[in-house]
């Protein structure tokens, strides 16, 4: 019967048949969606019966409805499509007065099929409400494909619609006629609360819509607390004194302990804030001087962070000892310049002195050159003194011998004591 009505809608020529229409030629919706195809007749007459039929099968009469108009043209909706509604249909037109039946050219429905039942639309590795931070996880999500030859994708996304940091890849499987599509990336602290999407991508008919949906995931982590402030310094007394232990965990239900070490009875401490702070009041004038580490554990069910603050209780009578230091330091110091200036004096006599001394040895020897080369002056050498008396000779080493006249050797010898002043003095 398909393949006569077929025969007849390709072959059968009627006059006045190129004046029935339909519209669209072709259309192709997902599966649930609505369709509505037009039949229109131009010259229209009351005479005219317009009706619609389907080559490889009959109209369903649940979800397609026919509605006639006065102007010559009858609608055909089909609501909530299935596949079983997706094939070809036309329209024809019997006429009353004339007895005659033509028919119009076909308008294809093509339905497309979401996720077969047998099929989940994700999946993942492990159950997602318990990672810890560092484990491996993998998201799998699927999606059927009649036609594998289309530009078919399937893209991860986070909730907020930002790529997902992670390995992602997908092949297609010809025989199950589905696509498939990996997501594999490590859980990290950031990722708690997050919500995956996929989203399926055909740019051939330039359709998209979010396939499945996972998350909230939860990523546990130990508490990552600080104390706060964490180093203080006070004075021993009636005073008081709060740290704070807190920070971000998952899960957020944590438990605190406070430790106080060296342990002590000269300080009291009051917890509030269900643990995450600590008070301290009433501190020993004993405990003067003394330094104490004040350690918080936090502790939630997947581990332990132990971090701690520095208390520093001031020395007692501080301001009563930087007077005594202050009263010792100054008569020192005024001493110690006492004895600075006394050397400068002597210092800066000494160096008068002397400048005095060279003045006196530049008036006598104006040239500052004395007669040391001249045989007959008092000043000259032992061997140039030799060389000029005859009286007197130079032995092997140098020196004057055999001087027969005393008071020229006297003479001699003052000379050379003198001479040795004038040298020392010219060096200074």
């Amino acid at each position: 019967m398909a393949i006569a009505l077929l025969f007849l809608l390709c072959c059968l020529e009627i006059a006045g048949a190129q004046n029935i229409s339909v519209n669209p030629s072709t259309v192709e919706v997902l599966e649930g969606g609505d369709v509505t195809l037009t039949c229109e007749v131009t010259n229209y007459k009351e005479s005219y019966i317009l009706h619609w039929n389907r080559i490889d099968g009959n109209v369903t009469g649940d979800r397609a409805m026919e509605i006639f108009t006065t102007d010559g043209k009858v609608r055909l909706e089909i609501n909530s499509a299935q596949i079983e509604d997706a094939g070809t249909y036309f329209c024809t037109m019997y006429d009353k007065e004339l007895k005659t039946v033509q028919l119009s050219l076909a308008s294809k429905v093509t339905v497309l099929f979401h996720v077969l039942d047998m099929y989940p639309l994700c999946a993942f590795s492990q159950y997602l409400g318990q990672l810890q931070v560092g484990t491996p996880v993998v998201l799998r999500c699927q999606y059927p494909s009649r036609d594998l030859k289309n530009v078919t994708s399937l893209v991860w996304e986070k909730g907020n619609q930002e790529k997902v940091k992670g390995k992602q890849w997908q092949y297609l499987d010809e025989q199950k006629k589905m696509v498939f599509s990996f997501l594999n990336f490590t859980a990290t602290e950031d990722l708690h609360d997050e919500t995956f999407t996929c989203t399926y991508h055909n740019q051939s008919i330039r359709h998209q819509h979010q396939v499945c949906h996972i998350g909230p995931i939860g990523v546990h982590y130990a508490p990552k607390v600080k104390v706060y402030p964490g180093e203080v310094s006070i004075d021993a007394g009636d005073v008081q004194i709060q740290f704070n232990c807190s920070g971000p965990a998952q899960p957020n239900l944590v438990s605190y302990v406070w430790h106080i070490i060296p342990q002590t009875e000269g300080i009291k401490t009051r917890e509030i804030n269900n643990g995450k702070s600590l008070i301290l009041t009433d501190i020993s004038q004993e405990l003067s001087g003394h330094d104490f580490e004040i350690k918080c554990a936090a502790i939630n069910k997947v581990g332990v962070t132990n971090v701690q603050a520095v208390l520093h209780i001031k020395p007692e009578h501080t301001d009563n000892e930087s007077s005594f230091t202050s009263s010792i330091i100054f008569p020192v110091a005024i001493a110690v310049a006492a004895v600075c200036f006394i050397f400068l004096i002597i210092f800066t006599s000494c160096f008068l002195l002397s400048r005095r001394e060279k003045k006196n040895v530049q008036e006598h020897f104006p040239n500052n050159t004395l007669e040391f080369n001249n045989p007959g002056s008092a000043y000259a050498t032992p061997v140039q003194r030799a060389e000029a008396n005859p009286y007197a000779t130079v032995d092997a080493a140098g020196l004057v011998v055999n001087l027969p006249d005393p008071e020229q050797d006297g003479a001699y010898a003052k000379a050379e004591e003198f001479e040795k002043d004038i040298v020392e003095l010219i060096k200074e």
